[in-house]
């Protein structure tokens, strides 16, 4: 099958439980509305680099990648990037600390798979961010407005289907030039019913550079040859087709 990928080396690949709904989040997102609103980011916070897993039949072991996703965007501060890719957007808990990044002056930019948006109704995450990250952009530069936006296929090709998740954040309290890649998608189901993993590297702009280009393709949503490139010690594997 033709799918997209993003391969950071280091990253390991888990089996994936398959799970019911993506919007059965009822535990992480329960948990989610007991997390508060962040006004100001944390200056001193600081982004760990590695890999962290997420066991769900272990409860403290749980959601522990979107507790990680959720401290590195609460922390960013206004002025600065996020810019996310991921097959599925579903989740209250991860809608809610996204909005109020953008809120905060942050510029939220995420693209999805078009066919997974069109599988959710009104209540669902990509219709809520949709309108969420479009208030107040008039105020703003072009270059700092958030959105929500899909893709067809692989993004990056004309076939398969689009099925990388990362997250490039160009500054996180003190931490810059984050970039994250895993298996788990933004869903509270990814959350607290799969195993999955998820690769932080830190403070290295080439990279960061790099998977941004990337990205900035797969928002174009056109055909692009495959992309291999190494810094600092990663070598990273974009393939349209595969």
């Amino acid at each position: 099958m033709a799918t997209a990928m993003a391969m950071v080396v280091v990253a390991a690949v888990l089996s994936v439980i398959p799970a019911g709904s993506a919007r059965a989040s009822s535990a992480a997102d329960a948990d989610g509305r007991r997390v508060a609103a962040r006004a100001v980011a944390d200056p001193g916070y600081v982004v760990a680099p590695g890999i962290v897993f997420n066991h769900p039949f272990r409860k403290k072991n749980r959601a522990r990648i979107q507790r990680k996703i959720i401290n590195t965007v609460r922390n960013v501060p206004a002025g600065e990037t996020i810019r996310l890719a991921t097959w599925n957007f579903d989740s209250p808990r991860l809608e809610k600390v996204f909005v109020n990044a953008h809120r905060r002056g942050v510029s939220v930019q995420i693209v999805m798979s078009r066919g997974l948006a069109r599988t959710q109704g009104a209540g669902g995450s990509y219709r809520i961010l949709r309108s969420a990250l479009a208030a107040g952009n008039a105020d703003r530069p072009s270059s700092m407005r958030s959105w929500i936006r899909t893709c067809r296929s692989t993004c990056r090709g004309g076939g398969g289907a689009m099925h990388f998740k990362f997250m490039l954040v160009s500054r996180s309290g003190a931490t810059s030039w984050v970039v994250s890649q895993g298996s788990g998608n933004f869903t509270g189901a990814a959350a607290v019913q799969q195993f999955n993993d998820w690769t932080t590297v830190t403070e290295n702009k080439a990279l960061w550079d790099g998977w941004t280009a990337i990205w900035n393709e797969a928002v174009k949503d056109r055909d692009f040859p495959a992309a291999r490139f190494s810094t600092g010690g990663v070598t990273s594997v974009f393939a349209a087709q595969g």
